[in-house]
């Protein structure tokens, strides 16, 4: 509806993507999966074939923008191919951590309610045995989001940690209970606290079974955790890393 009345309120030569049948760059007969996307790109002139090793529904449509803008700056059709082709996951954004147990560990940067379900619903469609989420919510930020965020959890996730993020000022706890009481409001049972954020993945990857979905949320590509006044060295995948006892990849 927004996307319409901006539209109408452009000067021509806008040109529109999506899965809709009115966008000029359409993706049809797309196909997710943990090894990648794999879709069509229909546009005015022809169609491309499109395959990809980024992850999820939110990546198909920024590539169905990013051949909508290549297009227009009359890029060759193969280069437009052969540059998805070689896009690499980018950190802290749906970043899979390899490990022989056969759990599938995903951190991503999703810190608001949206973001968050985008994340859920695209791990949805992957069909997991189970999705396992551990998230917060940073602290002297938006406080209306963290029950919004809970009840997303609650409605999507099998389990759910709530765990600290940045809490900076905030009691972690406090911010916590804010969260939880979007939890609640679903009914759902499955949920733990674990203010400390390292112990919250420990018992994520220690319940995890194979065909689980493990979820990371919040910080992504950060490397640091604020509590307080202090800035405390911290990275999801390393810390999930470490725990596995995986080697960095160079």
């Amino acid at each position: 509806l927004w996307g319409k009345k901006l539209i109408s309120e452009l000067p021509s030569g806008v040109v529109t993507y999506g899965l809709g049948p009115d966008a000029h760059i359409r993706g049809e007969n797309f196909k997710l999966a943990e090894k990648g996307i794999e879709f069509s790109a229909k546009y005015p002139a022809g169609e491309l074939p499109v395959s990809s090793p980024l992850l999820g529904k939110p990546n198909l449509y920024n590539i169905l923008a990013s051949i909508a803008v290549a297009l227009s700056l009359n890029i060759p059709v193969s280069a437009i191919k052969e540059g998805i082709a070689s896009l690499q996951e980018v950190p802290g954004r749906f970043e899979k951590i390899k490990n022989t147990l056969g759990l599938h560990i995903f951190v991503d940067y999703a810190h608001t309610d949206d973001a968050l379900k985008n994340l859920l619903e695209t791990v949805r469609e992957l069909n997991p045995k189970r999705i396992i989420l551990i998230f917060g919510a940073g602290g002297d930020r938006d406080k209306t989001k963290r029950p919004r965020m809970g009840e997303v959890a609650g409605n999507l996730a099998d389990w759910t940690i709530l765990t600290s993020d940045n809490p900076r000022s905030e009691d972690p706890l406090a911010i916590i209970s804010d969260i939880e009481k979007g939890v609640k409001k679903t009914g759902a049972k499955n949920y733990k606290i674990l203010p400390d954020r390292k112990e919250a993945i420990e018992h994520a990857l220690s319940f995890g079974e194979k065909g689980d979905y493990i979820l990371v949320a919040g910080k992504g590509h950060e490397d640091y955790q604020i509590i307080k006044d202090k800035v405390i060295p911290f990275k999801d995948a390393g810390v999930i890393r470490v725990i596995l006892g995986i080697k960095e990849s160079t």
